[in-house]
């Protein structure tokens, strides 16, 4: 670790400082800055890790191409047991597919889909998020994702759980609504009918909202 990965892993460390500044000593370089937030990923003060995954997740979102080179390191962290590190990597991986250009994204969804059926509601509502960008990104793939992302509500939580990633499903898939054509289309206006009427105004008025996007 070189002196400013070190000086960045410290001033992570500290919890009043503002991670948005973490990055100065690394302007004209976000390469660096790229590289020594991944390198932090396995450093041992947890909460240093923790803000390098976020703040490598909002670097995914502004600089995507920059992250992109690290997408192989992304894709290991889907398999982690730290739900941070997953959490960010599945967000980062949503951020980057407007950028696969060697369509690694394809190969890992099986992977992204099983997470939607993760006992975590946390970790199924950020894989909802990501593989809506996917779609929007890459809307070849929505005949994949579209049946599972769908079903999320279907495997077995607590009502509350239910309700939010129903409602959740409903608000995120409306950016997609005006793409979606033929199944991908009947599948969200059915998914969009059955929900609009729901007696949970949390469900009902993102799916109305998406029934009428769907026009």
């Amino acid at each position: 670790m070189n002196a400013k990965t070190e000086q960045l892993r410290d001033y992570l460390v500290e919890p009043d400082n503002d991670q948005d500044l973490a990055r100065d000593e690394f302007r004209g370089s976000e390469r660096a800055y790229c590289d020594a937030l991944f390198e932090l990923l396995e450093c041992d003060e947890k909460r240093a890790k923790n803000r390098a995954a976020k703040l490598i997740a909002n670097l995914a979102k502004a600089k995507p191409k920059v992250v992109y080179t690290r997408i192989e390191d992304l894709i290991a962290l889907l398999a982690s047991t730290e739900n941070i590190l997953l959490w960010n990597a599945v967000i980062s991986l949503g951020h980057l597919a407007a950028v696969d250009s060697e369509n690694r994204i394809a190969d890992v969804l099986p992977k992204m889909l099983m997470l939607l059926k993760a006992e975590t509601m946390v970790t199924a509502a950020n894989t909802i998020d990501s593989l809506v960008n996917i779609m929007v990104a890459k809307p070849q793939l929505a005949g994949k994702i579209i049946g599972p992302l769908l079903q999320v509500v279907d495997h077995e939580r607590n009502d509350d759980c239910q309700v939010v990633l129903t409602a959740r499903v409903a608000k995120q898939v409306t950016v997609f609504a005006p793409e979606a054509d033929g199944r991908v289309k009947s599948a969200l206006l059915k998914f969009a009918e059955a929900n609009a009427a729901n007696a949970n105004a949390r469900i009902a008025k993102p799916s109305a909202k998406l029934l009428k996007k769907l026009g």
